[in-house]
């Protein structure tokens, strides 16, 4: 789920860059396949396309993209690279009205992003391109583009999570996916211990609760819920999220709020495994106690709203500046 939306124009716009294919084009014969065949792997990243990708990246996933200003120029455009093909899948179920379309964009995605990973040919999108010059540079793994993908056709569900464990594993494929291979694109060569291992984890975590809460307006507003039905369920509430009047609501925000301390908890006791280095890739996250408690004082679905952009970036700023993650 994105907060905003924004599209490329159909076939190109001012800038020069080439629309995504409509749902038709992905679905019929000689569509995306033909076009995965005649487009070319591009060899740099594209001198119009960055900027634009860089644009979209600031005004939809802010925080990342301010963590990423910590960076060299090279690591921010491989950032902004990541971070843009994020947003693309994220935003599959706001542009589609039924799941199968959205499937059938995801499945479009999947194949693109296995071509171009197999050396093949890569379409002539925006995303795709930066994302190919990025392959080039850094040997990411396909495995979590794969996971990503996958857990995006929950977005599909009005009501996709049954247990806690299935919005766990959701916020691992999501979050978690982006916090390992922007850490990869930071240090390509650095191994991944346990510990450092098990910071990502419940960084990712917490940062992933604090998202879905965010986002709790726009999913209720469209008739949709991510808390499990297992909490519904003992909160005797239905299955739809039309039925959860707003004390049901605080209570099954509370839960996940909950869920998000004790994982902030956890990544305390290991964040010392992490390097200053990659704070471009993950410092973000020290932006995830400022999301807890003022969800913790404002009122329901407002989280958020009342942290200014000076907030964060004195934030980040400092934490930057710290000997300690």
């Amino acid at each position: 789920m994105t907060s905003e939306t924004e599209t490329y124009a159909t076939d190109k716009d001012a800038s020069g860059l080439t629309a995504v294919p409509p749902v038709e084009a992905i679905a019929s014969p000689g569509g995306a396949v033909a076009e995965l065949k005649a487009v070319k792997s591009p060899k740099v990243f594209g001198p119009l396309a960055e900027p634009a990708l860089e644009r979209i990246v600031r005004r939809q996933d802010e925080d990342r993209w301010l963590a990423s200003r910590f960076a060299p120029k090279a690591l921010r455009q491989r950032l902004t690279a990541l971070y843009a093909f994020n947003l693309e899948v994220a935003r599959v179920a706001d542009k589609v009205s039924e799941p199968h379309l959205g499937e059938i964009r995801l499945q479009w995605w999947r194949d693109a992003v296995e071509s171009t990973f197999a050396g093949g040919v890569t379409p002539a999108h925006p995303v795709m391109k930066a994302l190919a010059e990025l392959r080039n540079q850094v040997a990411l793994p396909l495995e979590p583009f794969d996971a990503l993908l996958t857990a995006r056709v929950c977005d599909l569900s009005h009501a996709p999570f049954e247990t806690w464990a299935d919005v766990d594993a959701y916020i691992d494929a999501t979050d978690g996916g982006m916090m390992r291979l922007a850490t990869l694109i930071c240090q390509p060569a650095q191994e991944i211990s346990k510990q450092r291992a098990a910071a990502l984890h419940a960084a990712a975590r917490a940062w992933g609760y604090m998202r879905l809460l965010r986002d709790l307006p726009q999913w209720t507003a469209q008739q949709r819920t991510f808390f499990p039905r297992a909490l519904r369920a003992n909160i005797s509430f239905g299955a739809e999220a039309a039925e959860m009047e707003n004390g049901g609501l605080a209570i099954a925000a509370h839960a996940m709020l909950d869920r998000a301390a004790g994982a902030q908890k956890n990544f305390g006791r290991f964040a010392s495994a992490l390097d200053k280095e990659l704070f471009p890739a993950i410092g973000y996250i020290k932006l995830t106690p400022l999301y807890m408690r003022e969800q913790s004082r404002i009122e329901l679905g407002q989280v958020g709203k009342r942290i200014t952009l000076l907030q964060r970036q004195l934030r980040l700023v400092m934490s930057a500046a710290s000997s300690r993650f």
